[in-house]
């Protein structure tokens, strides 16, 4: 049977508290919600009244298949001292004695809110009195309760107002006044099973998500190398008549070592370019596509590679070292820095191989070439080679010059002109020429293989200064990218989910349930976490956009395990209940004082110290309704003051008779005790 009922909430904490509360109704009532009418304004009663009561409203709900109890069920929510209070039960007692409302069965349900001194005096004005009309229940409400705990805020009376109207509405608790004006303490509380959360199965699948592994990621880049063309060789003059003394050929050599320079120069600049930038590679982004075991992996290999490369570099530096007259000394120095670390006095030394060293690194910042060029062993002793050479070239151009007469030129006749034929200098002469021509181009053709043995001399140098320069700088940039990783893996390691649920409250227990955590809906839902690159926003500093996706991925994951968790339906979950519907006063113990309890849904134990009865309910939900009768207005302990209670403060008040909190030893498993006690 469903019993129409008429809410009217006062502003302030009874507008409140049913504000909160009718977003459920809605959800929970279906149709039913055509017998509750709602009125968040006192004035507008009668016009809901009205609505309620439409003739159009009750044939639908008994077209639907609802008995309708014949009376109404009106439900005042104020605080007790609320100043229009008096002036609307006057009204109301007015019009239901007549009017149009004459006759109307109203019971009449005054649930008034104690919080201060003033609410407490206002109850005075309201005794019970069983000759009063209409049939009223008054129903103080605390956030104290008879076992001395407190709500720590107000609005966690919200599920007490809220299974206060659906009992009303659709259950058979035994909540009407009969006749006149009584007084009931009533405690409410609910349990439900506790449902997946996704705040709890995030911080889960995060655990998960930690330790899946995808496909390896790729190796990590070797130090690009400088690939270049050098310019052909000069090639050889052929070799001519002796009537001139051959030239030397080094300014062409010279020449082509410069574009060489130039050309080795473009290309290392080329690959200094893709190099630029805080992280090239981003090895640890394309590592996170993979997991965070990947991640791990990456940041060892690289943690490889930068060793490898410092080795490399060190040969290299040794190399060049070499080539500039001072082997030894760069090591020497890295070894007196490391002895100087453990306490000894090297700094003369130190300072002594850093100036030493010092045009070296010079040289190398600038890549000035010449310099090692011109320290070099080999290239030194191939230029002191070129230079001799040079000089037995030009002493022979001077007797060329020099030792040589000149063959008279004399004018022949026209005829022999014609022919070609010349006049023979002497043989003599002749034998001189050709010995000095001879010699001219074999110093030349000595001259070019020097040439080419010091230009390929030019070349090596210059190649280990481009691979020490690509080298240094891809060493750079993969150290700044390991430190980044391992920044990255740190945020990963030290990030916690967004804890993001269900507010507790103390009327609402939860029903804990059991799920193992390596179910495999939590271990998918990680994996394609992973697969989807969520684990990527952490390379772009973009934690909340990792939050998101994993809180939809938990959200998924929850409505997957709705029907696959086990709940513990332990004793203790049951006292938890008990303990929270105590009843919502703040009275003393009373020899008239009885207690009766209601389960809406089912008990998960059969005695607890208190007759009971229940009925069936919503699915995977329990409501217990604990009531405290009769009351009367000595019956109340003085509440403090709100301003002197800190919110999350649980203490019992001091009084007398106060009621202890129900523990488990109020449970009693003697049905023969029970019943002499009248339980």
């Amino acid at each position: 049977m469903i019993h129409p009922t008429l809410v009217v909430a006062f502003p302030g904490l009874g507008q409140d508290l049913v504000q909160e509360a009718l977003s459920a109704w809605g959800q929970r009532l279906g149709n039913r919600q055509l017998a509750l009418e709602v009125v968040l304004e006192p004035r507008a009663t009668e016009a809901a009244l009205k609505k309620l009561l439409s003739q159009e409203r009750f044939l639908k709900l008994q077209g639907l298949g609802y008995a309708l109890d014949p009376a109404l069920n009106l439900v005042v929510f104020a605080e007790a001292s609320h100043a229009e209070l008096d002036n609307f039960l006057q009204e109301t007692s007015r019009n239901l004695r007549s009017g149009p409302r004459k006759g109307l069965e109203v019971r009449l349900h005054l649930v008034l809110f104690v919080g201060s001194a003033d609410d407490l005096e206002a109850l005075k004005h309201l005794p019970p009195d069983p000759s009063h009309e209409p049939a009223t229940r008054l129903w103080p409400v605390s956030r104290w309760s008879r076992s001395g705990l407190r709500l720590a805020q107000e609005r966690h009376l919200t599920p007490w107002v809220q299974h206060f109207v659906e009992a009303l509405l659709l259950s058979q608790v035994p909540l009407h006044p009969e006749n006149g004006r009584d007084w009931v303490g009533l405690g409410i509380a609910r349990l439900e099973k506790e449902k997946p959360s996704p705040a709890a199965l995030a911080a889960i699948i995060f655990q998960w998500v930690q330790k899946v592994r995808l496909n390896a990621p790729s190796a990590i880049p070797p130090a690009p190398s400088c690939v270049w063309t050098p310019p052909s060789p000069p090639q050889s003059s052929p070799r001519t008549s002796c009537d001139q003394h051959p030239q030397w050929s080094g300014s062409v050599w010279e020449e082509q070592r410069k574009k060489s320079g130039e050309k080795a120069e473009e290309a290392l600049d080329q690959q200094l370019i893709s190099l630029e930038g805080p992280y090239p590679y981003e090895i640890g982004r394309q590592a996170l596509l993979h997991g965070l075991p990947a991640l791990k992996g990456a940041i060892a290999d690289m943690g490889r590679a930068l060793e490898e490369l410092e080795d490399r570099e060190k040969e290299l530096l040794e190399k060049l070292d070499q080539a500039a007259g001072m082997p030894g000394k760069r090591g020497r120095l890295q070894r007196l820095l490391t002895r100087q670390k453990r306490g000894l006095d090297l700094q003369d030394e130190i300072v002594r191989l850093k100036q030493v060293l010092e045009p070296v690194n010079q040289a190398l910042e600038e890549g000035d070439l010449e310099f090692f060029l011109k320290t070099d062993a080999e290239a030194k002793a191939l230029r002191e080679k070129l230079d001799e050479i040079y000089q037995k070239f030009e002493e022979n151009r001077h007797r060329w010059e020099n030792d040589l007469i000149p063959s008279p030129q004399p004018q022949d006749a026209w005829w022999k002109r014609l022919l070609g034929r010349k006049k023979q200098a002497p043989q003599g002469q002749t034998l001189l020429r050709k010995r000095l021509c001879d010699a001219a181009w074999d110093l030349l053709k000595q001259a070019e293989e020097i040439q080419q043995s010091y230009t390929q001399r030019h070349h090596t140098l210059l190649g280990l200064w481009q691979e020490l320069v690509l080298l240094r700088t891809h060493r750079e940039a993969l150290a700044r990218e390991r430190e980044r990783a391992l920044k990255v893996q740190k945020a990963i390691l030290a990030y916690k989910p967004p804890a993001v649920g269900q507010e507790d409250n103390p009327l609402i227990i939860r029903m804990p349930y059991h799920l193992r955590t390596d179910h495999p809906v939590l271990q998918r839902e990680a994996e394609l976490l992973v697969k989807e690159g969520a684990l990527e926003a952490f390379w772009d500093q973009d934690q909340e956009a990792f939050g998101q996706a994993l809180w939809a991925r938990a959200q998924k994951a929850a409505r997957a395990l709705q029907g696959q968790v086990q709940w513990k339906a332990g004793e203790e979950v049951w006292f938890m209940v008990v303990a929270a519907a105590a009843p919502r006063v703040l009275v003393g113990n009373w020899p008239e004082h009885r207690q009766y309890a209601y389960v809406l849904g089912k008990a998960l134990q059969d005695r607890w110290g208190e007759a009971y009865d229940q009925e069936e309910w919503f699915p995977n939900e329990t409501v217990l309704l604990r009531l405290l009768y009769p009351l009367a207005y000595p019956h109340f302990l003085e509440e403090e003051a709100e301003e002197g209670l800190p919110e999350q403060e649980n203490e019992k008040p001091t009084g007398p008779g106060a009621e202890p909190p129900i523990s488990n030893e109020v449970v009693r498993d003697n049905p023969l005790l029970d019943e002499l006690l009248g339980l």
